[in-house]
């Protein structure tokens, strides 16, 4: 059974052997993504939109709006948002 910390390890292994990606960019969307998963650890629907905008709403609990801008704007989320979490979930219901 593949968990969020699975797939985060698997989707910083692409990032770093195939997009080559380089190491203060890979730290940022560790941060980032250690961040999401802690959010989501006793939640069993990781991949659901509730629970991404529930995680976003957290953001703007916890930081200025400014840095929600940056930290949602960011590459490091848009893509780890969009390149994980979209396609696996769609990949999940599939099976």
């Amino acid at each position: 059974m593949n968990t969020l910390s699975n797939y985060i390890t698997e989707y910083i292994e692409y990032c770093e052997y195939r997009k080559r990606l380089d190491s203060k960019t890979l730290k940022a969307y560790r941060i980032d993504l250690k961040q999401y998963e802690d959010f989501c650890t006793e939640l069993s629907d990781f991949f659901g939109k509730r629970v991404v905008d529930h995680f976003i709403t957290s953001l703007h609990k916890k930081y200025k709006p400014k840095t929600v801008k940056r930290k949602i704007a960011s590459q490091t989320y848009s893509s780890a948002l969009i390149i994980l979490i979209i396609p696996l979930h769609y990949s999940a219901e599939a099976k």
